[in-house]
């Protein structure tokens, strides 16, 4: 039953950015940018809130949770092509808030991205990005649990004047892991086939260059 709040409020939000996305565009005069040739080639470091809205799996009932409110910092680096269409490869790190289970709980990623662009010859536009790969969940870089996961975001990305972008991205994150043991309080975690799911509220800043 968790899991309907949570899909009602991401709704919510995206409805919320792309209505905003959309009143922008119609009230403010565009100036249109050059047209990208060829490759476009970037690369992009982020930070971010992570605002875990289900973590059943993570979290049993009645047990400390491991999977709070944190902090997201990475990097990405990808191509571009002129019809809006982008592939790259990103790492992330997760600070978590663990309840005093763990010091901290970190959660590493490494992913595939596919990213879509519309209106790209404005200097501001929507963007669309969706990820996947691999998951590493433990205490202070400590791997105590392989997992997967995988994620959809959407956003206004903002072209400067010096070949650098700015990216303001929503992203619903979904994660899952194998069963594991915190060793602090012996709780059996990530049971089952259940999965976590956490908002990213993410700022990103990007250097661009033509090959």
């Amino acid at each position: 039953m968790a899991a309907r709040p949570s899909l009602v409020l991401v709704a919510m939000l995206c409805g919320t950015l792309l209505l905003a996305v959309s009143g922008r565009a119609q009230s403010t005069v565009q100036v249109p940018v050059p047209e990208r040739q060829g490759t476009v080639v970037w690369g992009e470091l982020h930070a971010g809130l992570v605002v875990p809205v289900d973590k059943s799996s993570l979290c049993p009932a009645g047990e400390r949770c491991i999977f709070g409110v944190g902090a997201d910092i990475g990097g990405l680096i990808g191509a571009q092509w002129k019809h809006g269409i982008g592939l790259g490869l990103s790492y992330d790190m997760w600070f978590l808030d663990s309840d005093g289970v763990y010091e901290v709980a970190t959660l590493q990623s490494i992913r595939g991205a596919f990213q879509f662009r519309l209106l790209p010859r404005r200097r501001s536009h929507p963007v669309f990005r969706f990820d996947g790969g691999l998951a590493l969940l433990g205490n202070r870089f400590r791997v105590d649990a392989l997992g997967g996961i995988g994620s959809g975001s959407v956003g206004v990305e903002i072209e400067t004047k010096l070949r650098a972008v700015v990216d303001l991205l929503v992203g619903v994150h979904i994660l899952g892991t194998e069963t594991f043991v915190t060793k602090s309080d012996g709780v059996v975690r990530g049971a089952g086939s259940g999965v976590d799911v956490a908002l990213l509220f993410q700022l990103g800043y990007a250097f661009v260059g033509h090959r």
